[in-house]
């Protein structure tokens, strides 16, 4: 499905002081008066693209002011409003959701889901300026992705979409560090990893070290070569840590210390994974000795 994101204002439709013909039709009214008008013709040309297209219209207006706008082409399913940075589904704001018991059931996730795909499909995201994709970027990473209305992957799919330049990766990231939580900033960091910047990705990955593998592992190699002995420290700290498999951090703390000529530690890990025989693979662990001689 084509979509086509519609501005109101002096685009769509036009205020009372403007000249636009007399044949137009009256589509907002405030306070009794008739504010806003569009031509006869735009609303002809208005109602055969919403029968081939999903239109959103889309406008710096507050929901409020957005909620006296009647276009007269049957409703809109979605519109964005706030100057972007709102999603309206059904005239609701998306943050009205969370009053509803079954989330995972309710028609409007469905509907957000098929609207981020469509947004993402279409391509027109990549032309937006900066400015209104800060906002939406803003509003997604402030609330989580809003994980809580359970639109994670959609609002993460939107998210990279949004950025179409390595600049604009960078900045997102930015963004994630400055306002994201805590298990949000893996996504920052792994942009910094893509985009450059893989000393921050790794730092991040230090900050969060528990008992699972992997990040151990992963520092290990990245330090290897720029500092051993930062990396002895992280295979250390890996030892005292991780719960599980622990092979290989023997493996490179040996390595480490026969650079270093360092007979008696050497003999002190060999004790060492000895008596961890449940979490080290011994026999690969003494290989290192054989493969150094």
């Amino acid at each position: 499905m084509r979509v086509v994101n519609l501005d109101l204002d002096n685009t769509l439709i036009y205020s009372y002081k403007h000249d636009i013909g007399n044949r137009k039709m009256n589509v907002e009214r405030y306070q009794g008066r008739e504010i806003s008008f569009m031509t006869e013709k735009t609303h002809e040309l208005l109602r055969q693209i919403k029968s081939r297209c999903l239109v959103v219209p889309t406008t710096t207006r507050t929901k409020e002011q957005y909620d006296r706008i009647d276009l007269k082409a049957g409703a809109f399913q979605y519109a964005l409003v706030c100057n972007g940075g709102v999603l309206l589904v059904n005239q609701r704001n998306i943050k009205m959701l969370s009053f509803y018991s079954y989330i995972d059931d309710q028609i409007e996730i469905t509907m957000i889901w098929d609207i981020c795909e469509d947004l993402i499909k279409s391509d027109v995201l990549k032309n937006e300026a900066w400015d209104l994709k800060e906002k939406i970027l803003k509003e997604i990473i402030q609330n989580d992705f809003f994980d809580y209305y359970s639109i994670f992957d959609p609002m993460k799919d939107l998210m990279e979409a949004l950025c179409t330049t390595p600049k604009e990766n960078l900045l997102c990231a930015d963004l994630i560090y400055q306002i994201g939580s805590g298990y949000i900033k893996q996504y920052g960091a792994k942009i910094y990893k893509q985009y450059g910047k893989p000393e921050k990705y790794y730092d991040y990955l230090e900050q969060c070290l528990n008992n699972n593998l992997e990040p151990y592992l992963e520092l290990i190699e990245y330090y290897r070569n720029i500092n051993a002995d930062k990396a002895a420290e992280i295979a250390e700290l890996g030892l005292k840590k991780c719960h599980g498999e622990q092979t290989e951090l023997f493996i490179y703390l040996i390595q480490y210390e026969q650079m270093k000529g360092n007979e008696e530690n050497i003999a002190r890990l060999i004790r060492s994974a000895k008596c961890r025989k449940r979490r080290v693979d011994v026999a690969k662990v003494q290989e290192q000795i054989f493969l150094k001689e």
